[in-house]
């Protein structure tokens, strides 16, 4: 699969700076996006799996796709996209072959935190159900989350308030990240319902589409892939809400796709550890617990609000706030090999190694200049935690790609 036509039909891939605007068959009037197209269209493409991109030349570029000529009025991406080629020829070679999207696995340093055990539970009489307090991050949530008790009814020690503003597009989904991770027995592994027990403030204006709602999402650690609702695809947050009381806590299983479309959140999870990330969305939300029964169907252990939870086998662990730059990319075969483009914040970068074994060595690829691998701050990387990657050789402004890989 391959990206073709990127950017928008005045612009797509512009004319370069230094190319003599007299040669041109027309007026330019878009300016030099070379290290977008470098970063947002090549590097994003490879590191997606992508086998490459087909450059379009916009309208508006002074050399168009009908009248252009000539290709030397993109020469700096040509070159950039040749010293991209020759870097996976020469360091990557058939391992791309069993390497994937891993973005999640890359957090920004001083947002990760060691994972502490806080335990897995399950509700009487339901052995394949989890059952988790939200408070188990802490009395100091991540972001503008706050721990708070004075709500009655609430289980566990207390809840947590979104008191940070309304973050209704997707693009403010990942602020003040909560993060879980639960192991899911190999005797457990398949269909799994996801809940969450909620209230809001008190309203009295009727009003039930407000305060109601999260963003969430579940990632596989082996693989640092994200899970997506059963039957659905594409989506890197989903808005989780609940509708109804608005004074009460309340249960909900209940997901809004981008397009309106309400389903309910269910998940195939294979065996091993899932990272459920909860963010902030709605202002003044309340957050209680959270629940996975085995199977799509409803539990009754949703609506009883005063069972006392008993440890199961396994652990349930609380990592935060994690968070994952724009323009930073990530494709990985996790254990193996790492390739991460860096734009954004270079030089404080932490890579996700928790469940892996071995030590691996950290390179640095100047996709710029092109050139040998070179060496940063850190060489060597022991597996098992998160890791922070170090700084680049030199210009941490500019971006830069890092490459581990297993010794």
């Amino acid at each position: 699969v391959s990206l073709d036509e990127p950017g928008s039909a005045g612009r797509g891939v512009s004319v370069d700076a230094d190319y003599p605007t007299g040669q041109l068959p027309e007026g330019r009037n878009q300016p030099d996006n070379r290290e977008e197209v470098r970063g947002r269209v090549l590097w994003n493409t490879l590191t997606a799996g992508g086998a490459g991109v087909e450059y379009y030349y916009g309208y508006q570029t002074g050399c168009d796709d009908l009248l252009c000529e000539d290709h030397e009025t993109r020469q700096t991406k040509w070159d950039d996209g040749a010293k991209a080629v020759t870097f996976f020829d020469q360091h990557i070679g058939t391992r791309a072959l069993t390497m994937v999207a891993s973005d999640a696995l890359l957090t920004t340093q001083g947002s990760a935190q060691s994972a502490a055990s806080v335990g897995v539970y399950a509700l009487p009489n339901s052995p394949t159900t989890f059952a988790i307090e939200a408070e188990d991050i802490g009395p100091n949530p991540p972001g503008d989350w706050v721990f708070e008790n004075d709500k009655p009814g609430f289980t566990g020690t207390g809840y947590y308030r979104w008191a940070g503003p309304d973050l209704f597009n997707i693009n403010g989904a990942g602020s003040g990240t909560m993060s879980y991770v639960v192991n899911i027995p190999a005797s457990d592994a398949g269909d799994f319902r996801f809940a969450f027990r909620a209230r809001r403030i008190a309203r009295t204006d009727g009003r039930t589409d407000l305060n109601n709602d999260i963003w969430m999402r579940i990632i596989e650690e082996s693989s640092g892939q994200q899970v997506q609702p059963n039957g659905q695809s594409g989506q890197t947050w989903w808005k989780m809400f609940f509708s109804g009381s608005l004074t009460d806590w309340v249960w909900s299983n209940s997901l809004d796709r981008q397009d309106g479309t309400k389903l309910p959140a269910t998940y195939n999870l294979s065996a091993g550890r899932h990272r459920i990330e909860i963010s902030g969305r709605s202002t003044e939300f309340h957050f209680d617990r959270m629940t996975l029964n085995k199977g799509t169907s409803r539990s009754t252990n949703e609506s009883n609000t005063t069972v006392s939870d008993g440890t199961i086998g396994g652990t349930v662990s609380s990592v935060g706030p994690g968070t994952s730059d724009g323009d930073n990319y990530l494709f990985a075969d996790p254990g193996q090999t790492y390739l991460a483009y860096l734009a954004d914040d270079v030089d404080e970068q932490v890579l996700d190694l928790r469940g892996q074994g071995g030590t691996y060595s950290v390179s640095w690829f100047d996709p710029i200049a092109g050139g040998a691998l070179q060496t940063g701050s850190v060489a060597q990387l022991s597996g098992g935690e998160y890791r922070a990657l170090g700084s680049p050789p030199s210009s941490p402004n500019q971006d830069w790609v890092a490459l581990v890989r297993r010794n």
